[in-house]
């Protein structure tokens, strides 16, 4: 049986991009709660699968809450391959955009609610610690500069999953340079991504503090396949595939040498359920609800974090499996509730700045 890979219109990426925001706003809170067994996210740790083995033998019924906490950050790979997708589409039929006005137009997307989740962010700490928190002022500044991801000790300071912000940009930054590559020759496109992989885990194990993955080297390869789909279009993906790809995963959290080809094919994987997911003919209210969360992905990723402190107290002074599943239940509803309000002001904001509502690009 095989799935022919059709291009992904908007609302296709925005219920992709939905169902993925949801596991990693999950994956970020439950991985904050014990139990919880590590995550070969940013370096790769035997010890991980270990535990988590271990833990699901020992303590089955908070199954659902170790495998969010251990596999929940692997949905970041599927937005970085829909980006590169989602750019050569648009790309696709023109000139290579000139540098300086591309990234322009980037920033422009990234910064309002990056800005906005900052000022939350820097609200709460004055709420919480009673004062004005003078010293976070430099690690925002540092943070917003997008330079924190290459300063060791930096890269997860003052709130974690702003790392990816960084990680996009630059990505972004190498976009055009890429795009004349698959003009030229497409498939050196892949074969860039297959060269980064093993790059950065050699890079990663020099013991510098230089971690590749905080940087576009250890996402090329899912940004680089993203850009060769789009130029491929239409290939040929077997749904035979999903079982070796899934042992891949697994194996890749087990054996350092399959780790960076094991998050690969965790992006294929996912992407094969989550566009099976969703199925065919008119979406019903539960998949509109899906791409709904997806359309507004990026200020949920900004704001997320910055309310996790207190829904992780509050999971630690329960202590019960079932309290941390109903406490991750209402974390995504109030992170997602914020997201829309932040998208809102967006919104009009740039409504009133332009005139009228702004486009919005295919997948990027």
């Amino acid at each position: 049986m095989t799935m022919r890979w059709l291009p992904i219109p908007i609302r296709e990426g925005d219920f992709v991009r939905g169902l993925a925001i949801l596991v990693i706003v999950l994956h970020n809170f439950l991985h904050r709660v014990p139990p919880s067994a590590g995550e070969n996210e940013f370096f790769f740790d035997p010890v991980h699968f270990d535990r988590l083995l271990l833990a699901l033998r020992s303590s089955p019924a908070e199954g659902l809450h170790l495998l969010f906490a251990a596999l929940g950050f692997l949905p970041v790979h599927v937005f970085v391959f829909l980006s590169g997708y989602g750019l050569v589409r648009r790309y696709a039929d023109r000139a290579a955009p000139g540098w300086g006005r591309f990234m322009l137009r980037r920033l422009g997307r990234i910064y309002p609610a990056f800005a906005m989740a900052a000022a939350l962010h820097l609200g709460l700490c004055w709420l919480r610690a009673g004062s004005f928190p003078a010293s976070e002022l430099g690690r925002l500044g540092l943070r917003l500069s997008l330079l924190s991801n290459f300063v060791p000790g930096s890269q997860l300071m003052p709130v974690g999953p702003w790392w990816f912000f960084s990680v996009i940009v630059q990505l972004y930054a190498l976009f055009p340079l890429l795009l004349r590559l698959g003009h030229l020759r497409p498939w050196a496109l892949l074969a860039l991504g297959l060269f980064c992989a093993p790059a950065a885990v050699w890079l990663g194990a020099l013991g510098t503090g230089f971690n590749p993955m905080f940087t576009a080297l250890g996402y090329l390869p899912a940004f680089s396949l993203g850009m060769l789909a789009a130029r491929c279009e239409p290939f040929r993906l077997p749904l035979t595939w999903l079982g070796p790809l899934l042992g891949l995963v697994v194996l890749g959290q087990a054996l350092e040498a399959l780790w960076m080809p094991g998050l690969l094919a965790a992006c294929l994987a996912l992407l094969i359920l989550f566009r099976g997911l969703r199925g065919r003919g008119e979406p019903g209210p539960l998949r509109r609800w899906i791409a709904r969360l997806g359309a507004m992905s990026l200020p949920a990723f900004a704001v997320h974090a910055v309310i996790r402190p207190e829904f992780v107290a509050l999971a630690g002074w329960a202590g019960h499996f079932a309290a941390t599943l109903g406490l991750a239940a209402a974390f995504a509803l109030a992170s997602f509730g914020l997201a829309w309000l932040m998208d809102r002001l967006d919104f009009r904001v740039q409504r009133l700045s332009r005139g009228s509502a702004p486009p919005r690009d295919a997948g990027a």
